[in-house]
């Protein structure tokens, strides 16, 4: 797929023409989503930037391939537990990931919040949340792609500084482990 999207990005007939840098790669999935990008960054050195919204496994798969990913990852997780991420651990996830990560929860969410628009069956499916917290999934996901693919320093206060901390302080984000944000 990002062969193609570079490729289309050269092409100036194409609509995706000057749309895509071939010199930063980021991911960002849900659910199967998350475990499938979580695994194609363990295979492809090239990719740049992870962002994993409420990962689901399959046994063990997200934590033995945490070792191989070296893209920077962000961990945005749900506060109520469903059928749905109930297989992702990540504590050791995160104990196997390289610096500079980041895992939250965000308050009050449910496996399915990071959807918008949502639907009606995902909440039966997977356990409701609030969706009101979808536009924190989408905040910090923003902020981390921009932060670690442009190096945006106006993302840094959501990356680990004053706004992350006043979410905390908010009741917005608990559960916070960090690691080599400063670079």
């Amino acid at each position: 797929l990002f062969a193609w999207v570079i490729a289309q990005s050269a092409d100036g007939a194409s609509r995706l023409s000057g749309r895509a840098d071939a010199t930063r790669r980021g991911l960002i999935g849900h659910s199967w989503g998350a475990l499938g990008s979580h695994l194609a960054a363990a295979r492809d050195p090239e990719i740049d930037s992870l962002v994993l919204l409420d990962p689901n496994d399959d046994g063990t798969v997200g934590r033995d391939a945490a070792p191989m990913v070296r893209a920077p990852t962000l961990q945005l997780l749900a506060a109520v537990p469903g059928s749905c991420n109930r297989m992702w651990d990540p504590d050791a996830v995160t104990s196997r990931l390289p610096a500079p990560k980041l895992r939250v929860t965000v308050a009050r969410s449910g496996h399915c919040d990071p959807e918008e628009p949502g639907d009606g069956l995902c909440p039966l499916a997977c356990g409701g949340g609030d969706p009101a917290t979808s536009r924190f999934y989408r905040r910090y996901a923003v902020a981390w792609t921009a932060c670690v693919l442009r190096a945006e320093a106006s993302m840094g206060p959501w990356v680990g500084g004053a706004q992350m901390d006043a979410d905390v302080t908010g009741g917005v984000l608990t559960g916070v482990t960090q690691e080599g944000l400063e670079a």
